[in-house]
């Protein structure tokens, strides 16, 4: 009898830095998620999460059109069901992005300075959440 595979679990990738985009999209493939749509600004990531209905949508918190809170918040809005688990990315200090994506809906935080390793973890927080239910990177 074969093995039966899980599904892969499905994500749309935002962020303004190709090149990031791309290394993600392979980081993400290896940890077994379909990539549905790999967008450089907020208003493509909105339109994406509306077509595909991913599973996951990592966005980054500052970007052309609608930075990664926005786009929480129109999915929110919107009534977009099943909404995905979002997860954002910064460069920046967390500081007040860190409150205010955590009030949108997100499920965590993630630094771009941080490991492959930190960015795994935080999308398995995703799906077996921290005590408090947000993560937040140590960076």
């Amino acid at each position: 009898m074969a093995e039966s595979q899980s599904p892969p679990k499905s994500v749309v990738i935002a962020d303004d830095h190709e090149l990031f985009r791309e290394g993600l999209s392979t980081l993400l493939k290896r940890l077994g998620f379909r990539i549905d749509a790999s967008v450089g600004d907020g208003l493509s990531a909105l339109a994406a999460i509306r077509e595909f209905r991913p599973g996951y949508a990592i966005l980054d918190g500052s970007m052309p059109g609608l930075g990664g809170v926005a786009v929480i918040e129109s999915v929110k809005a919107e009534k977009i069901v099943p909404a995905p688990k979002f997860l954002l990315l910064t460069m920046f200090n967390h500081g007040h992005l860190a409150a205010d994506a955590r009030a949108a809906g997100a499920g965590g935080i993630v630094s771009k300075d941080d490991t492959a390793r930190e960015l795994e973890t935080a999308l398995k927080s995703l799906t077996e959440p921290e005590a408090d239910g947000f993560f937040l990177s140590r960076t």
